[in-house]
Parts: structure tokens; C-alpha cells; sequence
């Protein structure tokens, strides 16, 4: 049975410190099924933010899959299974 992907809003994400807060949330998450392949989608349309937490994710080790526009997201979104959606709430 497939499980609905966690949802946090960036504007949320952006707030907390990331080595003591996201990382130990994420990995706890993600070490649940350790046979399992996780992946994130960031969802933004602030190229900057977008950039700062794709980057990070990956440094920390995770695979990380991005859109910038809601368009784009909803077409990754249906070719793609996600584990984790991590998004912007206010997009045009």
C-alpha cells in the first residue's frame, strides 16, 4: 500500500537550524525502510532557496529531485514516486 510523501512548507524549513533540526528529522524519516531508496522533491519558486536546499541535501546525502514552477512539479509529480515533498506554499 502506497503511503502519502511528508509535506513541509520552505518558508518553514528555511526557519529551523539545519544540523540540529531538518537533517536528524529527515534521516530518522528516511531510516525507517533503510532497503527502500528514498527521494526528496523541493518545490520553490525562489531559485535561491531552491539552490541553498538542493544543495545541502545532497552535500548531507540524500537524493534530491527539483521544480521551480507549478507546472513543472505537477509533471514531476506524476512520472516520479517521492517519498518527501518539501514545498513553497505561495507560488504563482
Amino acid at each position: 500500500m502506497a503511503t502519502a510523501p511528508m509535506s513541509i512548507s520552505l518558508s518553514i524549513v528555511a526557519e529551523l537550524t539545519w544540523q540540529t533540526s531538518i537533517v536528524p528529522c529527515l534521516y530518522n524519516f528516511l531510516s525507517e525502510e533503510e532497503s527502500e531508496k528514498k527521494m526528496i522533491f523541493l518545490i520553490d519558486d525562489d531559485q535561491f532557496l531552491l539552490d541553498m536546499y538542493s544543495l545541502k541535501f545532497k552535500k548531507s546525502g540524500l537524493d534530491i529531485d527539483t521544480a521551480s514552477s507549478g507546472t513543472s512539479a505537477l509533471e514531476k509529480v506524476r512520472a516520479n514516486k517521492y517519498d518527501i515533498l518539501l514545498l513553497d506554499i505561495i507560488m504563482p
